[in-house]
């Protein structure tokens, strides 16, 4: 299996984002809507950083009136199938001193706190964007990456 080939697993599903995914699109695979260069996100920070002892990559940037905030962990620079995660943007520093892996991208998604799932909710904005396009997804081609694994949404528990 090629990193252009659909993948799903039980909890993660593939997204190519970098340079291969021109190609892919060319063999016949879907064009996501939304990467068009006239809708691009405006950037702001991009600094490295180091948190808990591991290099990372701090990067901001703002669409439509919204802020977003991405911390990219390791070297993921031509990398396939690297994790992404939702968080909260109070917790992302946090979240990133707390990772397990090699490398991998946390991406800080305000919520209001009043809504019954702020969690899902992240966690679908993020699928939605990544799969269908959308200003993370764009942005996500600054750090290099080949493809990420988005999570995929368990389904909700519902009380009797």
């Amino acid at each position: 299996m090629d990193a252009t080939d659909e993948f799903f697993s039980w909890t993660s599903r593939r997204t190519v984002i970098g340079a291969g995914h021109l190609a892919s699109t060319a063999s016949g695979l879907r064009r996501v809507h939304g990467d068009s260069a006239g809708d691009l996100p405006q950037r702001g920070l991009d600094v490295r950083l180091v948190v808990a002892g591991r290099h990372c990559r701090l990067i901001t940037f703002t669409h439509g009136g919204d802020d977003y905030v991405v911390v990219v962990i390791g070297s993921v620079r031509g990398r396939r199938d690297v994790p992404i995660r939702a968080v909260d943007e109070e917790s992302l520093l946090v979240d990133a001193s707390r990772s397990a892996t090699s490398a991998e991208i946390l991406i800080g998604i305000p919520i209001d706190p009043r809504t019954a799932s702020p969690e899902r909710c992240r966690e679908r904005m993020l699928a939605s964007q990544l799969c269908h396009g959308g200003p993370i997804r764009q942005m996500l081609g600054v750090t290099g990456v080949h493809s990420v694994l988005v999570p995929v949404l368990a389904p909700a528990n519902h009380a009797a």
